[in-house]
This record gives structure tokens, C-alpha cells and sequence, in this order.
């Protein structure tokens, strides 16, 4: 029960429904305080409603308690990235890609991350990597809430194409 809590927070971010997941949130956690993936989210979903103090600390405890590689440290950089703390997020993915080299971290993350600080074409070779390495959050290009602005982009929507994701109207 208390996963399926953590996925429920994650399905009503990706549905954008921030407030709900919020709360949804704060029940998870009651039931299992130790659930970085219930963190990740709450994280995701605080950073949705603008609350990016909040975000943070919920992502600083999902790092601590070790969500998927490159998951919560891709987000810390989005806050970063809105916190106008661009030096800080630098530092964020250079942490990933230096953590890439002795371990798994998602390809995804990293391009994500890459795209927010401007740097798109080391965010487009990342894309490729994860198509390379099937990295699951691939599924998820398509909706992920916080990368509109990259959806908008011609590059970025010839590769979906690739992958035969449906058109973004």
C-alpha cells in the first residue's frame, strides 16, 4: 500500500493535478516515511505549484534516501533553474554526469536537466543515449509536466516523431 501511495502522487503530477498530489503526498509519507520515490514526487509536485523551498527539501530527502539515479537530482536542478541559482544546477548535472561514469544515471535526467540550462544539443545526444540504453522515462517525454518548453522545439519534436509519439497540439 504505501508504493502505490508514492505512484498515486506521481500519476496526479503527471496529470497536473498538483494540489491533490500534495496531499496525496503528506499520506504517503504517513504511511511509509522512508519512501523516496513518495519524496520524488512531492518534490515534482511542489515544484508544479511554484512552492520551490518545499520542492526542495522533499527532493533533498529523496536523495537521501536514494530514488532512481538522476530522478531527484534532475529535479534539484530545475529548482536551482528557478530559484535563478543557474551555478547550482551546473554543478547539479555535473554531479550527474560524473556519477554516470561509475554507475547508472538516467540519460533522460541528464538531457532534461541539459535543456533547462540551455545546453541543447548535450540535451539532444542525451535523448539519443537513452533511446540506446531503453531507458523507461522515455515513455514518458511526451506529458512529462515541466518540459513544455522543450516540447515546443523543432528539434526536439522531430525526435518524437521518430518514436511515433503522437503530435503535441
Amino acid at each position: 500500500m504505501p508504493m502505490l501511495s508514492a505512484f498515486v502522487v506521481g500519476i496526479l503530477v503527471e496529470a497536473r493535478r498538483f494540489d491533490e498530489a500534495i496531499a496525496e503526498f503528506h499520506k504517503a509519507v504517513e504511511l511509509d516515511p522512508h519512501s523516496a520515490l513518495a519524496y520524488f514526487h512531492g518534490g515534482c509536485a511542489y515544484f508544479g505549484r511554484g512552492m520551490l523551498n518545499e520542492a526542495r527539501a522533499a527532493l533533498d530527502r529523496s536523495l537521501e534516501l536514494t530514488v532512481f539515479a538522476g530522478w531527484a537530482e534532475a529535479m534539484l536542478g530545475f529548482v536551482f533553474v528557478a530559484q535563478g541559482r543557474k551555478e547550482a544546477a551546473e554543478q547539479m548535472l555535473q554531479t550527474m554526469l560524473d556519477k554516470r561514469q561509475q554507475t547508472y544515471v538516467s540519460p533522460v535526467c541528464i538531457a532534461w536537466l541539459c535543456w533547462k540550462l540551455g545546453r541543447f544539443d548535450l540535451a539532444l545526444e542525451y535523448f539519443e543515449v537513452a533511446l540506446d540504453e531503453r531507458d523507461t522515462l522515455v515513455a514518458l517525454l511526451n506529458v512529462y509536466p515541466f518540459v513544455e518548453d522543450l516540447r515546443r522545439d523543432p528539434r526536439f519534436q522531430a525526435f518524437l516523431g521518430r518514436l511515433r509519439f503522437p503530435a503535441i497540439t
